[in-house]
């Protein structure tokens, strides 16, 4: 990738003892915003859900959303 890329990181969390199902996330950009979506996947822990997204322009912005099994 070539040009002036900014990173943008998203990581959302499961409660105490949960563990992540599935997740998403939603990129708020503008219509000239170059946006690559890098990375949207369980982190190793599996206890939450992370997103990265690189941005030509740095403009955009990343949430995060997970589902979680509720393990009691």
């Amino acid at each position: 990738i070539f040009g002036d890329f900014t990173s943008e990181f998203s990581i959302a969390f499961c409660i105490c003892w949960d563990t992540a199902i599935s997740g998403g996330h939603h990129v708020n950009a503008s219509v000239t915003d170059n946006v690559n979506i890098d990375v949207s996947e369980k982190v190793p822990t599996g206890e939450g859900w992370q997103t990265e997204i690189f941005d030509f322009g740095g403009n955009a912005t990343v949430q995060t959303s997970v589902n979680c099994f509720n393990n009691p």
